[in-house]
Order: C-alpha cells, then sequence, then structure tokens
C-alpha cells in the first residue's frame, strides 16, 4: 500500500551531493555517495551513484528514489535505469554501504523481489476480532497508483489487490484502501482492528490534521468508521516484516505490475 507516506526513518544521514553527470553539477567526495538525476523506465528518478557517477549495488540492484528528497529507496534493476538521454548507465560495481542497505526496498516495477523480513510478525485476531491490514502504493508520486487489502476475522483471510488510476498519489491510495478495507468488512458489531502504515491517513482521520486534498474521499471514510461498534486504528511500519502489511503492499505492487503488462 500506498505508498509513500509510510515511515522508513532517516535514511542517510551523510550529506546528499551529486555526483558529476555535466560540468555543471558539484562532484561528492570520493567516499560519499550521491543522488543523480537518471530515466527509470522513461520517468525521472534519482539514483544512488559513486564519485565517478556510476551507479552503485545493492545485491546487483541500483538503489533509486522518485524524488531527492524521499525517505523511502527502492531497488531498481539497473537494465531500467538509464541516464537522463536515455542513454545506459554501467554500475560502479562499488556496493552500497551496509548503513544504506539495511534501509532499502524493492522498486515498484518487480512485486514479490523484496527481501523477506528474518523474523515476520503475524497479528492474529482474538476475542472475536477482525484485522484488516491495508496498503497503497504508488509507482512515481503522482503516478500509478493501488491498493492492497488483507482481512483475518480469525478463521479465513480475504485477500483484495485492485489499480486505481494512472495518475494518483500515495495519501490517495492509502485513504483508498482503508475505504475499500472497512467496506469490505461486512458485520460492523464485531470489534474491528485496522492496521495501517500511514501516519498521513490517522493524522486527517483521528488526530484533526487539516486536509488540503481528498477531503471528499476522507469524509466518506470517517461516516464509514462511525457505523462500527467497535473500531480501532493501529500504526505500524512499513517494510517491517509484519505480515498482513507486508502482504497488503505486496497485493497493490502487483496490481501495478499487472496494469503495466496490460
Amino acid at each position: 500500500m500506498p505508498a509513500g507516506p509510510a515511515g522508513v526513518g532517516s535514511l542517510l544521514r551523510r550529506r546528499e551531493g551529486a555526483c558529476h553527470m555535466d560540468a555543471s553539477t558539484r562532484l561528492v567526495k570520493p567516499d560519499d555517495p550521491g543522488w543523480v538525476p537518471a530515466l527509470f523506465k522513461g520517468k525521472k528518478v534519482f539514483v544512488l551513484c559513486d564519485a565517478s557517477g556510476a551507479p552503485m549495488l545493492d545485491g546487483g540492484r541500483v538503489p533509486m528514489k522518485y524524488r531527492a528528497t524521499d525517505e523511502r529507496i527502492y531497488l531498481a534493476s539497473p537494465a531500467n535505469v538509464t541516464d537522463t538521454h536515455g542513454l545506459p548507465l554501467s554500475p560502479s560495481g562499488r556496493p552500497v554501504r551496509p548503513e544504506t542497505a539495511r534501509r532499502t526496498v524493492p522498486a515498484a516495477e518487480a512485486p514479490g523481489s523484496r527481501r523477506p523480513a528474518a523474523r515476520p510478525v503475524r497479528h492474529r485476531p482474538s476475542n472475536g476480532e477482525i484485522h484488516v491490514f491495508t496498503d497503497g502504493a504508488c509507482s512515481g508520486n503522482p503516478g500509478a497508483a493501488a491498493i492492497g487489502v488483507v482481512i483475518d476475522d480469525g478463521t479465513r483471510t480475504r485477500e483484495h489487490g485492485e489499480y486505481l488510476t494512472d495518475e494518483g498519489t500515495n495519501n490517495l491510495a492509502e485513504l483508498t484502501a482503508i475505504l475499500r478495507g472497512l467496506q469490505a468488512v461486512g458485520d460492523l458489531d464485531r470489534p474491528t482492528v485496522l492496521f495501517t502504515d500511514s501516519q498521513y491517513a490517522i493524522g486527517v482521520l483521528l488526530k484533526g490534521w487539516k486536509a488540503k486534498v481528498h477531503i471528499p474521499l476522507i469524509a466518506r471514510i470517517k461516516k464509514l468508521m462511525q457505523e462500527f461498534r467497535s473500531l480501532e486504528v493501529r500504526y505500524v511500519p512499513g517494510h517491517a516484516g509484519i505480515e498482513g502489511n507486508e502482504r497488503a503492499d505486496e497485493l497493490a505492487r502487483a496490481a501495478i505490475a499487472q496494469r503495466a503488462r496490460d
């Protein structure tokens, strides 16, 4: 799900400079990687390069951001990354520093390629609860957006993945995933726990944050929330090995990948 908005924390403490691509671009120190403008399947992104301007590698893949200021880092196949003129970039083969590699997540073009968490965490419903995990994904922000929903009522698990739009945002995807998840519960008398990795969604739905966009959607979700006899919303960190959240993310990214193949 989503995303975006899922909190990965501060990914790089060191300076994010720019490697040389032309005469006007500032060089970084030899030991300091930097984010360089590039193209990922024709879309503008930023890739992590060494001081020579060559992309660095993490497990054979290139660390990538959709925006230079983004906190979330994706891992892209080198074959899908070119320079801003569409010319291939030759990776340096230099490995990413461990502190960076630990914080990377897979690129949206390869659902299921993410390394599984070492210790998956599974939240099991108890006392008649229904657990709803929702997540939104966005390939670019704005860009192709989709959602994933996992519902566990203690006896069976239902899943739903859905492509939304070619020009969506992480926040739109996260909110829509929550709406679809709540709509799919069915039994509003049972205690329900909604798990989301979107601090934005929690803020606009529960903390009184003032929204500038998606106002009708937010109002619709709030109205539906009031129809539940008992509804609890819990924040879970994204890409932290929480089984339901990871599966919802996979469903959302699979929907984006399927749309690209169609």
